[in-house]
């Protein structure tokens, strides 16, 4: 069997076929000499025009012929250009012309799919209004950020995105050298549309028009699961990095402003990058019994290093009076999102650079590290030619060393080495790695990397807030190893924000480098809220080298902390044990500690039966769900400094233990069985008849709650509902609840229960809260059907406050309650 990897489709390069590409290099001195005179003669034309005071009309007329046999002039060049290359040579003229084709054309297993493009046609008028919407809200503060401080301010004016939609080339969908649990399908998305945007850079309006978009779009539907929708997940992004260009129009285009054409074309070029250019993605969670971290923490394939040695006889770009010219010549690497580039040889054609570059590889098959060479100019560099590199090949063979002629010149060559690094999860592999790095790198500057380190970012816990205000801040985190920082986006006003990020770093040596985290509130000048230091020896010793647990912060609250999941591997150029590779369901971690606190039982099954039980035997966790904060290690820092996974302190731990005793022991004298239920049974207050008027029927929810003086906490135990009202169609509901702290709106959640109308949450929440502030709080709880975004369902099913200044919360407190009418109020 053929080994066909996924690879996008990759057209035939590009021929230079018009006139001047025939043509040999260097300039001409009559064709400039005739010009010269053609502009001075029209100039001066214009000049006696408006000396001997002829009228304008004339002026304009002969302008308007003028530009009309140019045109005409420059269709007829190009055919007989063409005519000419054609019959010089026939198969260059007809493969120059190809990359104007779609894919399918010239691949059998590329279909058409112009079912799609129908569909993508008619909703274009509402994606279109996304857009907008969207480029206002997300886009713009972004871009307002990028711009140079002398283009301040940017907004949009106007967004139309005209009628012309987007069109799929060509759709491949891959079969062979694919998991059982996933789908990988390409299209080659093509966008060459009318649409008119007008922005405003500091108070001068500035248009985009003829904006073009031609890129590889890989959409990886993983994992596939037992149930509707039967795709969990999406990971859409392009595989490399599209070819964009547009045109400024207004006061842009007339002025032609290189300082505003320039930045608005890297921050478009930017901003697609880091929105789905590899390895940045578009996860799309599908599948309610997905997590969101087998989406965002799987690691990389493996990483590319790459080495540019030299270059020789390369184009002579510069131009010298009394020598044979020469280039300022040097390199621009692009593996995905990522840009490297290398240091500028002057006055020279063949070029040594000797630098290495390191960058993950998300997706291997299908992926190039793409080579530019450029000559260093004051105003825009001059090409010197490109070059491309399959990743897959090199993945396959384990290294790479050739010389690459370039394309779209005659002339230059560049001498490239590559080596593909495998990730391993055993620590003996760093000191071999180690070892050959040094042995790599005795003539160069540049340190190279021995690991990899994914850090994801889930949230951070009771930040403090602002000291004269108390006011909540907005922070966000960074993230620090070495030279490298990368940040998380900013959290509005909130003191236990939840970012939900990962972010990849390239380490040198795991046993001297250290990963520095600040929690910082963007309001106050950057004022630092937590700050914690982490030794990534410590995930050397760590099962599988991953640390999942939350991080006390220094300078900050008492009980401020920052959940984060450290995943170390080392990089080797040797396949790595069997045990030691990666395999998908290592990467899909468990879910981090949700709102939930240490006193957390663990969430019982979404299927669990209503079913008399005993409270006090916790409930069994889903397979592959997260223990709850109670069981996970504590991350702290011992006396001398140094970084200790262990457990919470013993005198708050039995406190915590006593409660959860005691709460239990409160459900246990108060928990009833079905027979008891429907004898009528009343519970504090509460009606519990089997019928006669007397019983809600929006159904009821059995509540605990108690106030801990020591610790400062309120908890709420969410243990079961009954007898909700039915909301879908086969007179089920996919129920959870949710609940507000009033005045402040702090919000928890349960888990989802599916199909239930009798669920059992049992799930524990927490709120720090004093004594005096009690008796002005108030619970907001709701019950809840979960829906889909275009779902018509009916999505409130009851709802409760509960005053807790008016309850006696000293002791475990076990009620039912009615729920009301959700209209009501």
């Amino acid at each position: 069997m053929a080994d066909s990897q996924p690879k996008p489709p990759t057209k035939p390069p590009n021929q230079q076929i018009n006139g001047a590409g025939s043509q040999t290099q260097g300039v001409q001195l009559l064709p400039l000499i005739t010009k010269y005179f053609k502009t001075a003669g029209v100039l001066l034309l214009a000049w006696s025009a408006g000396y001997f005071r002829f009228s304008s009309t004339w002026v304009l007329i002969g302008m308007f012929f003028y530009v009309i046999n140019e045109e005409y002039r420059k269709v007829k060049s190009s055919k007989r250009a063409f005519a000419q290359q054609a019959i010089l040579n026939e198969k260059q003229a007809i493969l120059a012309r190809v990359d104007e084709l779609p894919s399918w054309v010239y691949f059998p297993d590329i279909e058409r799919a112009e079912w799609l493009n129908k569909m993508l046609k008619q909703m274009w008028p509402y994606i279109g209004d996304y857009l907008e919407d969207y480029l206002k809200s997300n886009v713009q503060p972004m871009v307002d950020n990028s711009m140079p401080s002398s283009l301040k301010p940017f907004r949009f004016e106007k967004i139309d995105l005209g009628d012309i939609p987007p069109r799929i080339g060509g759709v491949k969908v891959y079969t062979e050298n694919v998991k059982r649990d996933e789908i990988i399908m390409d299209l080659e998305l093509f966008y060459a549309g009318d649409c008119q945007v007008t922005v405003a850079v500091r108070g001068m309006n500035a248009g985009i028009r003829d904006f073009t978009l031609h890129g590889t779009v890989r959409i990886v539907m993983k994992p596939l699961v037992n149930i509707i929708p039967i795709i969990g997940g999406m990971q859409i992004f392009f595989l490399n990095q599209p070819n964009i260009d547009f045109d400024l129009t207004n006061a842009a285009n007339i002025l032609d402003i290189p300082l505003l054409s320039q930045s608005l074309r890297t921050v478009v070029e930017d901003y697609v990058s880091q929105f789905m250019v590899l390895p940045n993605k578009i996860p799309v969670t599908l599948a309610a019994n997905v997590q969101s971290a087998m989406l965002r923490n799987i690691m990389p394939q493996g990483v590319i290093r790459i080495q540019c040695v030299a270059a020789r006889e390369l184009k002579k770009a510069d131009i010298s009076v009394f020598g044979k010219g020469k280039s300022d010549p040097y390199l621009k690497v692009y593996v995905g999102a990522t840009t490297f580039k290398t240091k500028c040889i002057e006055d020279t054609v063949n070029p040594v650079w000797n630098d290495y570059f390191e960058a993950p590889v998300d997706q291997k098959y299908g992926q190039f590290v793409e080579l530019e060479c450029l000559d260093k100019d004051p105003g825009d560099d001059d090409e010197l030619g490109t070059a491309s590199i399959d990743i897959d090949s090199v993945a396959k063979t384990g290294s790479m060393d050739t010389w690459l002629p370039l394309e779209n010149v005659k002339t230059g060559m560049v001498h490239v080495r590559a080596l593909w690094l495998h990730l391993s999860k055993d620590p003996e592999d760093l000191g071999k790695t180690e070892a050959m790095n040094t042995a790599d790198t005795a003539d160069a500057e540049m340190l190279l990397s021995s690991a990899i380190l994914r850090v994801s970012v889930d949230s951070a816990k009771a930040l403090p807030r602002q000291k004269k205000s108390m006011g909540e801040p907005s922070p966000f985190a960074r993230l620090r190893v070495g030279n490298e920082e990368k940040k998380t986006s900013i959290k509005l006003k909130t003191t236990d924000p939840r970012w939900e990020e990962s972010f990849l770093f390239l380490i040198n040596n795991p046993n001297q480098q250290d990963l520095y985290i600040d929690v910082i509130d963007s309001n106050k000048g950057e004022k630092k809220l937590g700050t914690v230091s982490i030794p990534l020896k410590s995930c050397l010793t760590a099962p599988d080298l991953i640390i999942n647990c939350p991080f006390q912060l220094k300078e900050s609250g008492i009980n401020s902390k920052i959940v984060l999941r450290l995943c170390l591997r080392i990089l080797t150029s040797q396949a790595p044990a069997a045990w030691a590779v990666d395999t998908v369901e290592d990467h899909l971690e468990q879910d981090v500690p949700d709102e939930g606190s240490s006193v957390d039982p663990p969430s019982q099954p979404a299927d669990a039966p209503l079913k008399a039980e005993k409270p006090s035997q916790p409930s069994q966790p889903e397979p592959g769900k997260a223990p709850k904060q109670k069981e996970e290690p504590q991350a702290t820092n011992n006396s001398n400094g140094n970084f200790v996974l262990g457990s919470p302190d013993e005198d708050e731990e039995k406190e915590i233990v006593a409660e959860k005793e005691v709460m239990q022991e409160a459900i246990a004298k108060q928990e009833t069985d079905i027979s008891e239920i429907q004898t009528g049974l009343r519970q504090r207050g509460l009606t519990m008849s089997s019928g006669e008027g007397e019983m809600s029927k929006f159904g009821r929810i059995q509540l605990t709650l108690r106030y801990s003086p020591p610790r400062q906490k309120l908890m709420l135990v969410v243990v079961k509902c009954m007898n909700l009202i039915p909301c879908d169609e086969d007179n089920l509901a996919d129920p959870y609840v949710r609940i507000y702290m009033n005045p402040e709106k702090s919000k928890r959640k349960t888990q989802i229960i599916k199909n239930n109308l009798n669920p059992i949450f049992d799930e524990t929440f927490e709120w720090d809260v004093t004594m005096q502030e009690l008796a002005l709080k108030t619970l907001e709880i709701s019950v809840k059907n979960k829906n889909s975004m275009f779902s018509t369902k009916r999505e409130h099913m009851g709802q409760l406050t509960l005053a807790l200044g008016q309850t006696d919360l000293s002791k475990a407190l076990t009620q039912w309650y009615d729920l009301e009418d959700p209209d009501s109020k």
